[in-house]
């Protein structure tokens, strides 16, 4: 009886080991796991497009990380991992062949794939599980007006409607880093940019930090002085005073120190003054 309870014990052990190692040869299961497709109609037809997804099974490893860092993931998705989607479009009324050549095209994003084992090695430090067979790059260290300058970048000048009128965003899809190539090109830059975006979608509605209230005032101040400008160069105008005017927001400098000082025991960057 005893030998079959330390057996019993020994196997729970090794099972609860195996639990908590992790190895980068299981990324494409993760990709798998984490983006799939959503479908929708347009013009009476059922289409289907890229969608992060997350994971409902609250025994997986990765249950809390596709929680917590679902903005992340979506970040990664829509301006990192969809390079190679235009070969797609012919697919997008199939939603199961779409959602294979996905996957395909997905575990063979280079850089995608960078950010998201950088990813799972921050939630594995965080989480306490090994990450075999992954070192993560050497961690940088960024300033504070430098990280202003990365999250600035996600109060978007999308479009000029009629003479004045701004068509502004904080989403996923509109922004620079996507829309004009601005994004980084190792997977350290490009985490820096998703916890901008998600630390800014994620409190915008937080009082304690009201750096919506002063973008969009700022964009009613904008209006008043676009007359002056000649009409095809407004936009580049909009854009750039948006950009230096949320620099200089104390809120949005707040919410990313307090941000920052709530995880940078994981973080793989160091953040100065």
């Amino acid at each position: 009886m005893k030998q079959v309870l330390i057996l019993s014990t020994l196997i729970i052990l090794l099972n609860t080991a195996a639990a908590q190692t992790y190895s980068s040869s299981q990324l494409p299961a993760l990709i798998k796991k984490l983006y799939g497709v959503t479908t929708y109609t347009h013009d009476n037809k059922k289409l289907c497009s890229p969608d992060f997804t997350k994971i409902h099974d609250t025994t997986d490893l990765f249950y809390k990380m596709s929680d917590d860092y679902g903005l992340y993931f979506d970040y990664f998705l829509v301006v990192y991992g969809l390079d190679n989607l235009k070969p797609l479009s012919q697919f997008r009324e199939d939603s199961a062949r779409y959602a294979e050549l996905l996957y395909d095209s997905l575990i063979k994003a280079p850089l995608f794939n960078k950010c998201l084992a950088l990813t799972v090695s921050v939630y594995a430090k965080e989480r306490g599980f090994r990450f075999k067979d992954y070192t993560p790059p050497p961690q940088p260290v960024i300033s504070m007006k430098d990280l202003m300058k990365v999250a600035s970048k996600f109060f978007y000048a999308v479009d000029i409607t009629g003479d004045t009128a701004i068509d502004f965003y904080m989403c996923v899809g509109n922004n620079p880093y996507r829309m004009e190539g601005l994004r980084s090109k190792d997977e350290t830059g490009a985490f820096i940019e998703a916890f901008c975006f998600s630390a800014v979608m994620i409190n915008s509605d937080n009082e304690q930090y009201p750096y919506e209230d002063y973008y969009e005032g700022y964009i009613r101040e904008l209006r008043g002085q676009m007359r002056t400008i000649a009409p095809q160069n407004r936009l580049v105008w909009a854009r750039n005073n948006l950009y230096a005017k949320m620099e200089k927001s104390k809120d949005l400098k707040k919410m990313l120190k307090n941000e920052y000082e709530l995880h940078k025991t994981v973080l793989p960057f160091t953040l100065i003054e």
